[in-house]
């Protein structure tokens, strides 16, 4: 009899926790931060991706205020006329052991959910806007809007003693070696109330864009922001 009563408490622990999470996310989606935001078409344009699950930020590779093929380190990548790079933080596992979501083992997810793992970034080269997501968004930021972005976007990267980001090897990882992905340790842990999702969201806060309150879900990350 104690047996199921405490499956009983258990379960209905869990379910109401998952009433209020899912609540407060879309009670937090719907109240937006940056309300008076408006894009200035004449500054610098950030595309806003996502597959469905996870959302990345696409910025042009350079522009006066950065050159992000030095601060990456771009010879690790293999050749191209990239004109763009995607930057997303996320669970290392989930990026590193998870190339797709058929492959997610449980303990990851549970690491993942529970601040149990550590964080990382996963950075692109493109040479084209990805068309192949699931949602994407454009925003346009003036210089000291953009300078906000690249300063939050740059803090997320864990650095060594001599303050450059950390490369984190492809051994063992084959399913990315034939991609022009890098990834790079991260600050900070991925749980369940700060997801890749809301690293995004918070960096276009950071930047003034009107955005959700708390987006831990992709979708969510697109509510405030202009379609197509």
């Amino acid at each position: 009899m104690f047996v199921l009563w405490f499956f009983l408490a258990f379960l209905g622990f869990w379910l109401v926790f998952a009433g209020l999470y899912f609540g407060l996310a879309y009670l937090l989606k719907i109240i937006p931060a940056n309300r008076h935001f408006a894009s200035d078409y004449q500054g610098i344009p950030v595309w806003i991706v996502s597959t469905g699950a996870h959302t990345d930020l696409v910025m042009p590779i350079q522009t006066p205020e950065i050159d992000w093929s030095a601060f990456v380190d771009t010879s690790r990548f293999a050749p191209n006329q990239a004109r763009y790079i995607s930057i997303g933080w996320g669970d290392k596992g989930f990026y590193l052991e998870t190339p797709a979501w058929s492959e997610l083992k449980p303990q990851v997810a549970f690491k993942a959910l529970f601040k149990l793992s550590q964080s990382c970034l996963q950075v692109v080269l493109y040479d084209e806007i990805p068309q192949s997501v699931k949602w994407k968004s454009q925003v346009f930021l003036n210089k000291t809007q953009y300078q906000q972005l690249v300063n939050y976007i740059q803090k997320t990267f864990e650095c060594d003693e001599r303050g450059q980001i950390i490369h984190i090897p492809f051994a063992g990882m084959p399913a990315y070696e034939h991609l022009n992905y890098n990834f790079y340790e991260g600050e900070g842990q991925y749980h369940l109330f700060k997801t890749c999702n809301c690293w995004a969201n918070n960096a276009l806060k950071t930047a003034g864009v009107k955005t959700s309150v708390w987006t831990p879900f992709a979708k969510s990350v697109f509510y405030h922001l202009p379609k197509g």
